[in-house]
């Protein structure tokens, strides 16, 4: 049986699809601006409208390639199509290459600030530093930073050409792993749920992020 699948996708992702090893033919990709992760609830509006015109007959599972992402996947539902969610925060882990790293270097700083290839690209700066530049210098911002814990300078590597462009210029680098984000898009990771119609998605408190009741 040929099952086809729907990514609705954070933009972040959007460069790396073409590294990972999958049957392109069984899917189609829906990318959302990377923007509207400042505002979760119109992320999530956004999510639920591609959700909501994706046909039924068409497509067998339609995969979220968000994290938690400030609320915006515990909005979401589905009226038939059943979806495929990611039990972690933020598009973070997924690039690190797993839960556990993102958690092991962030256990000390929540605040850590990171990029990446696609950040750069769409020269996308964070909700909190859009707000410091509207009323600040650049030396109370960066003393701002400095109190916050806010390292921006963080660059997640996946080591692929499209790095060489900014590499030179990155004081602290992380090597990422693609691995876990092609476990998620052929649904052999450990850390995707499904949820059904008439399920929410809800927060967990515990290691497992979200919960399906």
């Amino acid at each position: 049986m040929f099952l086809k699948y729907k990514v609705i996708s954070c933009a972040i992702f959007q460069p790396y699809i073409e590294y990972l090893t999958f049957d392109k033919e069984q899917y189609v990709f829906t990318f959302l601006e990377i923007s509207q992760h400042n505002q979760p609830k119109k992320l999530a509006k956004a999510i639920q409208l591609e959700i909501d015109r994706s046909d039924e007959n068409e497509f067998d599972k339609i995969i979220i390639l968000y994290g938690v992402c400030g609320g915006a996947l515990t909005a979401l539902k589905t009226r038939s199509i059943p979806l495929v969610v990611i039990k972690v925060h933020d598009c973070m882990s997924i690039l690190l290459g797993s839960k556990e790293r993102f958690e092991r270097l962030t256990e000390n700083n929540k605040s850590i600030g990171w990029s990446c290839y696609a950040l750069k690209k769409a020269n996308y700066t964070n909700d909190s530093l859009l707000k410091w530049q509207s009323y600040y210098d650049e030396e109370t911002i960066a003393y701002l930073k400095e109190m916050l814990s806010i390292d921006v300078s963080y660059y997640i590597s996946l080591n692929i050409p499209l790095d060489d462009e900014y590499l030179d210029n990155e004081k602290q680098v992380l090597t990422g792993d693609l691995k876990f984000l092609e476990e998620i898009i052929n649904l052999k990771s450990n850390e995707i749920v499904d949820v059904y119609p008439g399920q929410r998605i809800v927060l967990s408190i515990d290691d497992s992020v979200i919960k399906i009741v």
